[in-house]
């Protein structure tokens, strides 16, 4: 049985959800309501006119009375009025006719000049909402930090009354409404619009969520960006010549290629991306170069492992270059990535890697730049100081563009080229435990724990542990060397579709265990969608998970390391599930450094860290690669590094880690499943990482490396498992697995229009969702393929709609579809709007884990 653990983080929204809302959204249905009937009367008496008038003209061949029918029929009401008043001579029959006719289409015109009226009142409205948005201190913070130079405007906008808001000011309402969307509803933590903190669960007070209102629960933390800093110290260091002497170095992993007096070496060059803000060093290519023979023997015989210097490369090459000539060949073998400066940093938190940053310069930069950097972290740290306390976008503003100043003065600084608000990072932290009354009950567990079971049927790290396993079984190999990795990037290449299809089966595997998995797999999904044409409302699919999970191979749940965060929202007694993710608490390792205490002292949480971790043998990888998603000072007590990746392998500390490429290598000798071990021990190593940045952004090296130690998150919603084009609510009991949605596709004809702006296409649409019983808002959201980098729905994010909302509706047509008309919407979905039962939008992640050996 599944096992919870005891740190469940609370994600909480800033401001309520009704900060969105409009007021006189029941004002349209009933005025649709209104037009409608009048419309019906109006129709009915249009052709009743008509027959009346057909009638008259086939006995009297009046062409007056036919031109009149034709002013009728194209409904051209001022035609219509003319002919009236010009001729009053006609029979009674058909002035009644005409008069009951003017009535309702009086009124026709009448409701529809007060749907003009509403539709512009519903604008001014919804402005006013965005205007009352710009002049609150959540929603300035997050703009100044996505936008750093949209102050100027904001105080303009914000400033002037909605009515005096000329078209420049109101380019600024479509930005406003996505962040308000994000700051009422969406709950991805980000500084004080989504707030992080601790639950206490309880079931004997009711929860204290509400209690999160008040300002003194809550505190700002800053970090400062780890790529910049890395950044900053080899701006400094490269460009000292004196570096390149007095360091040391190691080569990546390289072969070489023997022609006569040359030699070719192929290498993997890890190189920073400086488009990517966020990360640092991760982007790895392979590179040929010619070198002389004799400098080719020097670095194969130094591969990877050994440290070597310029001295060291001169007397490989004879002692024939002066030091200005050494330092050129290595300015250009650095550039491109074949020496590799063994420079590195432990990075627990800001003020040790500030320390290890200036001793490094002290140890390579002249006393001039050293004073520079220096100055830089002070300036770093002053600025980080002044944004704990900062009360005003005025303060806020000013503090940026002293920073900007500051940067853009600096040469080294100024060539990172990172904006200032990359450069800082905030979170918002709420202090306190919260209370939280049944947030799980142990029926709940249960079904998470069947749930974690059937995504083996589709997990991919499992396949590869089993596909890598049966052809190292047959190869012999035992250790960590270039016949492992040789098998590891062959086995990771055929084992890669199965991220982004659902049933894909491989041509090339070989273990026969993943052919068990793949026809239950295929047996699973098409029992569900056989059980999803049953209804387009909910469909409870607890009897078929149940029975599959039955039928997954005992052997494999037992060797499988399970473990699964569950983001969910609570609506009543429902569990609403967002997404089943990675466990390992890789979605909590951000936060970890703020709830310090408890992790070092909670006695059920110690229990759990020895029972998951500790016992089952764990040691964790603790590369951050710039990322503070992955930055912490809350380790296992035992930690490993990889030769050939990473720069923390180069940091003092890391001699006390075990390098990955010594363990052993044994297989299991049932269903030849991978796994490590330490040779002097002989006991069982797993390896952890315990970081939100996803494998696809990190070396490929050590992202494939990682994906054997982990199983237990759903790639696939089980909507997307069930259906193409729509699918009902999914549950498992009082479980939400998937919300209802339908294929955006399937509206292609009613949202796409020549004219999609203004009061028509909004009464349009709106009609449509009146008569339909459609909500008027839900998201729209995307099916996303995790095997590739380019896909433009990897980083796609629900994107929140409300038809009713002049404003929303504009930005949809705008976002989604004017841009993905021409792919007629494919993989995008709309989705029903349904959440928890809060004021203000929460989600917590629950993490589930299977105690080592228990199934």
């Amino acid at each position: 049985m599944g096992k919870l653990n005891p740190f469940i983080l609370v994600r909480r929204n800033s401001l309520p959800k009704s900060s969105i809302e409009l007021e006189k959204k029941k004002e349209i249905f009933s005025l649709l309501k209104k037009i409608e009937a009048n419309d019906l009367l109006f129709l009915e008496n249009k052709e009743s006119t008509i027959e009346i008038l057909e009638e008259k003209i086939a006995k009297s061949f009046d062409n007056n009375l036919l031109n009149l029918k034709r002013i009728i029929f194209n409904e051209n009401y001022n035609k219509y009025i003319n002919f009236i008043e010009k001729n009053d001579q006609l029979e009674d029959e058909v002035k009644q006719a005409l008069r009951r006719l003017q009535k309702y289409w009086e009124m026709k015109n009448l409701l529809n000049q007060d749907y003009h009226a509403l539709y512009e009142e519903l604008n001014v409205e919804s402005r006013e909402t965005l205007h009352l948005a710009a002049n609150s201190k959540f929603i300035q913070d997050y703009l100044l930090m996505i936008q750093p130079n949209i102050y100027p405007k904001l105080k303009s906008y914000k400033e002037t009354d909605v009515r005096d808001h000329k078209s420049r000011a109101r380019k600024l309402d479509d930005t406003l409404f996505k962040v308000l969307a994000r700051a009422s509803i969406k709950t991805s933590p980000f500084a004080n619009m989504t707030r992080v903190g601790l639950v206490e669960q309880t079931s004997s007070i009711k929860s204290n969520l509400g209690k999160l209102d008040g300002n003194s629960y809550f505190t700002n933390e800053i970090k400062i960006n780890y790529t910049f800093l890395n950044r900053l110290i080899f701006e400094f260091l490269l460009q000292e010549d004196d570096f390149y002497l007095l360091t040391t170095y190691r080569t990546p992993p390289l072969s070489i290629e023997n022609r006569k007096n040359v030699a070719i070496v192929n290498f993997v060059s890890t190189q920073d991306e400086r488009k990517s803000v966020k990360i640092f060093e991760t982007s790895e290519i392979l590179k040929k170069l010619k070198i002389p023979a004799k400098l080719a023997a020097f670095l194969k015989e130094n591969s990877v492992k050994r440290d070597f210097d310029l001295s060291d490369i001169s007397k490989a090459l004879d002692n024939k270059l002066s030091n200005k000539e050494l330092i050129v060949l290595a300015r250009k073998y650095v550039e491109i990535g074949l020496l590799v400066p063994t420079i590195g940093f432990s990075q627990f938190d800001d003020n040790e890697f500030f320390s290890e940053i200036i001793k490094i310069g002290k140890k390579f930069l002249k006393e001039s730049n050293l004073n520079r950097l220096h100055n830089i972290i002070d300036q770093l740290i002053l600025t980080k100081e002044r944004l704990h306390t900062v009360n005003s976008i005025e303060e806020r503003n000013s503090i940026y563009r002293d920073m900007e100043t500051y940067l853009n003065a600096n040469e080294e600084t100024k060539n990172i080229g990172m904006s200032v608000n990359h450069i800082f990072y905030e979170d918002g932290i709420i202090n306190d435990k919260i209370p939280v009354n049944n947030l799980c009950s142990q029926s709940d567990i249960e079904i998470l724990g069947n749930l974690q079971k059937i995504t083996l049927l589709f997990d991919v790290s499992v396949r590869m542990r089993l596909e890598l396993g049966e052809r190292v079984s047959q190869s012999g190999v035992n250790s960590l060397n270039s016949d492992f990795f040789t098998l590891l990037f062959e086995t990771s290449k055929d084992i890669l579709s199965y991220w982004s299809d659902p049933l894909y089966i491989g041509d090339n595997i070989q273990s026969i265990w993943i052919k068990k998995l793949d026809s239950l797999k295929i047996d699973f999904i098409r029992e569900l969608r056989e059980l999803v044409s049953t209804s387009n409302v909910s469909v409870d699919i607890t009897k078929l998970v149940n029975n599959y999970v039955e039928k997954i191979p005992q052997q494999l749940i037992s060797r499988t390391d399970l473990s699964s965060s569950f983001f969910i929202q609570k609506n009543g007694d429902q569990l609403i599930i967002n997404n089943i993710y990675d466990g390992q608490e890789k979605y909590k390792a951000r936060f970890m450094d703020y709830f310090k205490e408890y992790l070092e002292n909670d006695v059920d949480y110690k229990l759990f860290e020895q029972e998951y971790y500790l016992n089952q043998g764990y040691r964790e990888y603790t590369e951050n690669f710039g990322f503070n998603g992955n930055v912490k000072s809350i380790y296992l007590p035992k930690r490993v590094t990889t030769v050939g990746t990473g720069r923390k392998r180069f940091s003092p500390i890391a001699k006390k880690y075990s390098e990955i490429e010594e363990f052993g290598v044994s297989i299991d000798p049932v269903c030849h499943f991978i796994t490590f071990f330490d040779r002097s021990t002989n006991a069982d190593i797993k390896v952890l990482f315990r970081g939100s940045l996803i494998p696809t952004a990190m070396p490929g090296y050590i992202s494939t490396l990682l994906q054997l130690f982990s199983s237990g998150r759903m790639t696939f919603k089980f909507s997307d498992l069930a259906c193409n084009d729509s699918g009902p609510r999914l549950t498992m009991g009082n479980i939400i697995l998937s919300r209802k949605k339908e294929s955006l596709s399937k509206y292609r004809d009613l949202f796409l229009n020549d004219d999609v702006d203004g009061p028509e296409y909004h009464r349009k649409i709106n009609e449509y969702f009146w008569k339909n019983n459609f909500a008027t808002k839900f998201f729209v959201v995307a099916k996303r393929d995790l095997s590739d980098k380019q896909f433009k729905f990897v980083d796609f994010k629900p994107f929140y709609v409300d038809v009713a909302n002049p404003i929303s509706l504009r930005i949809f047509v705008k976002e989604i579809v004017k841009k993905y008309q021409d792919e007629n919407f494919e993989n995008l979905f709309i989705e029903e709007n349904l959440g928890d039962d809060q004021n203000f939008a929460t989600e917590f992640d629950l993490e589930l884990y299977k105690e080592g050996g228990q199934i």
